[in-house]
């Protein structure tokens, strides 16, 4: 029997009960079977505040009403949207209104839903038959609601598109596991291994490590689309979600999950397994929460609006005064002038600061000065950014100093191992009172993802600054949820490299894919610095990337960087075994002239890309390019022999088909990242290998006029070739990769001696 509890003082309202009734329903489904008795007892209605408890039926009239409601809700939530004969897009119809306002004084989304039908009433030319609670929106101008309008039937485009796209849940049910496995996010037919007790359990989601092997074959599929740390399910054959976990290990044989669940203790009689990828399905309402949140009738929603929606000019201190800034001197010592410049920036902003961090200027290096110069103020800080990795670099090298307490809010398996110590989950385990929890959450500096500050704990806090990482990267609605927990923020990017991602062509087309980091960009240039000196890349291929986008500013932070060359101790010992292969001798060859190749395959006859079978829709196949990735694997060969270790390698396609090519042609070399452009952002290695991949038989191309895609992005191809620290070789057909603007940009860049024109006859491959 269900046992509801309820903090306030008892309503023993219907919403409240519906609650009860819809547990209950969910324990009358035993087995994977409906039953189809209606004895079901109901469930127990608790009030904490003054002890009042009632019992809740859960007959078949209460069951029926539930449903009948459900199913009403679901007719609005699924109408599609639909567009006008002059273009206007409709979110679809809204539900009949109330007919008692009164009703509406204690809805907590009166204000969202007032501004939908004030818009509906205005685009029908109709006077409402029901009285508004107008007074609910009277601290909203137009531009306010307009604001809240365009992104609510934006997030209504991408919800579709992605629902489109996607997977459903329902799959796990509908499909075969063979079915499911042939389409990248499934492994079937497991069994286990065994089943492991944890060694270190951070939390009870961790409890068990289960390790599965194949049950009627060797080797894993290697055409799948699962990695570590993605959420999965686990299903019998009879019985689906057996179990779920985080994926922590896989290999060409053996899979392992950390879950809550003993499998020795399931009272189950199963052969076998099927695994399958959860994709989370919280983003989108977090956006829409966030969203409501800057609609919010308080003072800090109401500074938030002036700052993103009415664009208002930010307002900075003079400076800080000489003997703060001797306090602060050891800090700001190791950091070079531009450097010193943006964290004075940040520390002098009343409002806000813009951080523009170009490839490899040390961005993290500065973020990590300014969180221990705020804390030598007095001051909290939230640090977030839309990816968990982006989040833990700022951590591990904050670790460094260890002047600094902070927690780690977030999930355990999408968290660094070496941070996992200073994790909530961590901290929490051994506390048994309020008090030591609020000593706990009350550190100086949280971490959390832009998706992972809405945690209860964070609700009531107010910090002095918010830092966001990766601004440039994240959506606007994503960001604004760790702004409103903030006094002031500093947004740290570079608007040049990748940005949102957005999948709803319709959606980018109305500036979804704009990020907050760009729309405060317009406002005023005084409110932006920018880190020129980058520590990364040597001479050559810093020179291509100004070329290519930062138009001269980028500057190598000293000679030694500037002169810095590719290390093969072993060359000369494998110039013997690749004799009747020159051209790869060339193109692996270190030194400064040699450190940017373009390897073209133009002229080796009628190279077409394959496309992969993923997706059904001929437009949105993805290509791959069976020669190029024998070549870079090729090249990965020789350099290892050369002295180069595997791990200082890196692979980069911009399809998600050929980098699943790649990996199963490189099994062989597990050391070697290969991975598409989005996944390697903010990564760098020794030589990066770039395959282009898309390939037309002469000339004819299969992308029609007009369209773009993603080889038509300029910020991907500048984030895939900055990875690169002494060696960057591009695989491609120059004479495909003409009618891409990035890329002829990018040829024209080049020298003569920066191309290798591989020729039939002539080149082994």
């Amino acid at each position: 029997m269900p046992l509801e509890l309820k903090t306030g003082r008892s309503s023993f309202s219907a919403e409240h009960k519906g609650q009860v009734t819809l547990y209950s329903m969910m324990m009358n489904q035993q087995n994977g079977e409906r039953k189809v008795t209606d004895g079901s007892p109901g469930g127990l209605l608790l009030y904490l505040k003054d002890g009042a408890i009632q019992h809740v039926p859960a007959g078949h009239n209460e069951k029926q009403g539930l449903v009948q409601l459900r199913n009403e809700m679901v007719k609005y939530l699924t109408s599609p949207t639909t567009t006008s004969e002059k273009g206007e897009i409709s979110e679809g119809p809204l539900p009949t209104r109330i007919d008692r306002v009164n009703q509406c004084n204690s809805c907590p989304l009166r204000v969202e839903c007032t501004i939908y039908q004030i818009a509906e009433d205005s685009a029908n030319e109709t006077t409402p038959s029901m009285p508004l609670p107008l007074e609910s929106v009277e601290h909203l101008t137009s531009a306010h609601q307009n604001y809240f309008l365009h992104w609510s039937k934006m997030l209504r485009l991408e919800f579709e598109e992605s629902q489109a796209r996607s997977r459903s849940i329902s799959d796990i049910w509908c499909i075969d596991p063979l079915d499911r496995e042939a389409q990248g996010y499934c492994i079937s037919f497991l069994q286990v291994e065994n089943c492991l007790a944890s060694q270190n359990p951070t939390s009870e989601l961790n409890q068990y490590s289960i390790k599965l092997v194949p049950a009627n074959r060797i080797h894993l599929p290697t055409r799948i689309s699962l990695q570590r740390g993605d959420s999965v399910v686990l299903s019998t054959d009879k019985e689906v979600a057996v179990a779920t976990g985080c994926l922590v290990d896989i290999s060409t044989s053996s899979v392992t999950v950390s879950t809550d669940r003993n499998v020795h203790n399931w009272d189950r009689n199963f052969e076998v397994l099927h695994l399958d990828k959860m994709e989370y399905q919280g983003g989108q309402t977090l956006l829409y929460a966030n969203l409501s949140r800057l609609m919010a009738n308080n003072a800090n929603a109401a500074k938030l609006r002036e700052l993103v929606i009415d664009l208002k000019l930010p307002v900075f201190k003079a400076g800080l005064p000489k003997s703060l800034l001797e306090v602060l001197w050891p800090v700001l010592r190791p950091l070079n002038a531009f450097q010193r410049r943006a964290v004075l920036k940040a520390l002098t902003c009343e409002d806000y600061c813009l951080i523009n961090g170009l490839p490899g200027t040390g961005k993290t290096s500065l973020i990590v000065a300014l969180i221990r110069l705020a804390v030598r103020l007095g001051q909290s800080v939230l640090l977030t950014s839309y990816t968990h990795s982006a989040v833990d670099n700022v951590l591990l090298k904050l670790c460094q100093f260890n002047d600094v307490e902070f927690l780690r809010i977030g999930r355990e398996h999408r968290t660094h191992p070496s941070i996992l110590p200073y994790s909530a989950e961590t901290k929490t385990k051994n506390c048994h009172t309020v008090e030591e929890l609020e000593t706990v959450y009350s550190v100086p500096v949280i971490a959390a993802t832009c998706l992972s500050v809405g945690h209860p704990a964070l609700i009531r806090r107010k910090f002095d600054l918010c830092i966001v990482d990766e601004a440039a990267q994240a959506l606007q609605l994503a960001v604004l949820g760790p702004l409103t927990a903030a006094k002031k923020f500093v947004l740290v990017g570079d608007p040049l490299q990748l940005p949102p991602v957005v999948q709803s062509r319709t959606a980018k087309s109305l500036g979804m894919d704009e990020s907050l980091f760009v729309r405060l960009s317009r406002v005023t240039p005084k409110a932006s610095e920018t880190l020129k000196l980058q520590y990364r890349m040597c001479g050559p291929v810093n020179a291509l990337a100004n070329k290519l986008t930062y138009g001269g500013e980028l500057e190598c932070g000293s000679e030694v960087i500037e002169q810095a060359t590719l290390q093969l101790p072993s060359l000369t010992s494998i110039e013997q075994e690749y004799a009747d292969r020159p051209w790869l001798l060339s193109v692996i060859k270190p030194g400064l002239r040699h450190a940017v190749v373009f390897l073209d395959t133009s002229l080796l006859g009628a190279i077409k890309a394959n496309h992969s079978e993923i997706d059904s829709d001929e437009s949105n196949k993805s290509p791959i390019n069976h020669l190029e990735a024998k070549l870079a694997l090729l090249i990965v060969k020789t350099l290892r022999g050369s002295g180069l270790p595997y791990d200082q390698m890196g692979i980069i396609a911009p399809y998600q088909s050929q980098v699943q090519h790649l990996k199963q042609a490189a099994v062989e070399m597990p050391e070697v990242e290969i991975n598409t452009v989005d996944q390697y952002q903010g990564r760098d290695k020794e030589a990066i290998i770039y395959s282009c991949t898309k390939s037309e038989r002469d000339g004819e191309s299969t992308v029609a006029e007009g369209t773009q895609t993603i080889l038509h992005d300029i910020r991907r191809l500048t984030v895939a070739l900055t990875r690169a620290k002494h060696k960057l070789i591009v695989i491609g057909d120059s004479q495909t990769l003409q009618s891409f603007p990035p890329f002829a940009k990018l040829l024209a860049s080049l020298e003569a001696s920066q191309r290798y024109q591989l020729c039939p006859g002539r080149d082994q491959i």
